[in-house]
């Protein structure tokens, strides 16, 4: 997935009524279907804008790898969340409304 233009992500609404997340990724293995958990790589995030309850959220993620977030601002009422942040790099974005998450 890669999404090179400028653009604005703006989630309204969630789960139960709360903000939703801006950008919210995964990947689901079916081990009990007999499916193989498959490596996540080369996912880019640059120059977004992502308004939501949390910037950027990736769940379920121990074999990603070659993902990059750049030069985005997220702006969030709860905070950015990589399930494994040694797949990711990081650089050049702005969390606005929130600390800076650990990750960053």
């Amino acid at each position: 997935m890669i999404c090179k233009e400028p653009s604005l992500i703006l989630a309204v609404r969630g789960r139960h009524g709360g903000a939703g997340t801006a950008i919210l990724m995964g990947s689901e293995p079916y081990d009990f279907w007999g499916l193989a958990a498959a490596s996540t790589h080369d996912v880019e995030i640059r120059n977004n804008v992502a308004v939501g309850g949390d910037g950027i959220a990736w769940w379920k993620s121990p074999l990603t790898s070659a993902n990059v977030a750049q030069n985005n601002v997220l702006i969030e009422a709860g905070a950015s969340r990589l399930g494994n942040a040694a797949g990711w790099q990081l650089g050049g974005n702005a969390w606005l409304n929130k600390a800076l998450p650990s990750m960053a």
